[in-house]
């Protein structure tokens, strides 16, 4: 009876194992179709044409490396997380430098829309007003208008590159530009004093946003030093008395304990940092 039940035990493990490694590797590969689509989508924002594969093979091996550099000062277990964060890291890139360009083209467009409503009123066409205005314009404003029109050239229509320019940029002000310049389009009207009031408009917005930004400045400080503050005094006691925090980095409980530590820690900054975020 006992090698029966051990011969049960036996099978029920080989099956568990089965089905947990058949997830891990399914698992695996949604998060590589996610990661070639979305890297992909990321570099063509930027007209970087790279190879996914390839930039796919340097992320896991690279992962692979600094968790087992890691592995060699803390536990494997930080090992492994730290490891599992570095291939998180391309889309930490590109979303940082996605919001950058987006931050900056929102900047440059209250001036551009007086600049645009100043050369309509002038008496150029829409069209070509912006053509001018895509030749003297700075990053990432030139680079967006100018895909617009050589979307025109390739036989897209005029208010199918309106749309695939808000895909691009989907904020509120490039929403507003938009809609003004195909309705404009169609139907016509004053689009320079549109322009006029919008930019005014997005100034006003601009100036608000920076206020309240400079108000809730010293709460995002305030959520960084709170969250860093635990490391810093982990760091100063590994420094100062190596043998008190030696039970944290190399027993399964101060593994454990570190790990929650790190979580709580990430939880509450994200709190903090979604309460003093205010738009307008």
């Amino acid at each position: 009876m006992i090698w029966l039940a051990i011969l049960c035990l036996f099978i029920v493990f080989f099956f568990l194992m089965g089905f947990l490694i058949q997830k891990v590797l399914q698992s695996f590969k949604t998060y590589r179709s996610y990661f070639d689509h979305s890297v992909q989508l990321g570099l063509q924002d930027y007209f970087m044409f790279l190879d996914t594969r390839l930039l796919w093979i340097l992320s896991f091996v690279s992962s692979v490396m600094i968790g087992l550099l890691c592995h060699l000062i803390v536990p494997w277990i930080f090992g492994v997380l730290i490891g599992l964060v570095w291939l998180l890291l391309p889309f930490v890139v590109l979303n940082y430098f996605k919001k950058k360009r987006i931050y900056l083209f929102d900047q440059m467009l209250p001036d551009f829309l007086l600049t645009f409503a100043s050369t309509l009123q002038s008496g150029m066409s829409i069209q070509f007003a912006i053509k001018q205005l895509s030749m003297n314009s700075a990053y990432p404003l030139n680079i967006e208008l100018g895909l617009m029109l050589n979307e025109q050239r390739l036989g897209v229509s005029f208010e199918e590159s309106l749309d695939h320019l808000y895909d691009r940029v989907s904020t509120d002000a490039c929403c507003l530009f938009v809609s003004a310049i195909k309705i404009a389009y169609k139907t016509g009207g004053q689009l320079s004093e549109t322009l006029y009031k919008m930019s005014s408009l997005l100034m006003k917005i601009q100036q608000i946003q920076g206020k309240i930004n400079a108000l809730s400045a010293q709460g995002k400080i305030q959520a960084w030093v709170m969250g860093l503050l635990p490391l810093f005094c982990l760091g100063a006691l590994q420094v100062v008395d190596p043998s008190a925090s030696h039970l944290f980095f190399y027993t399964t409980i101060g593994a454990v304990v570190l790990g929650g530590v790190f979580v709580w820690e990430c939880i509450g900054i994200w709190f903090i940092l979604k309460m003093v975020k205010i738009e307008v």
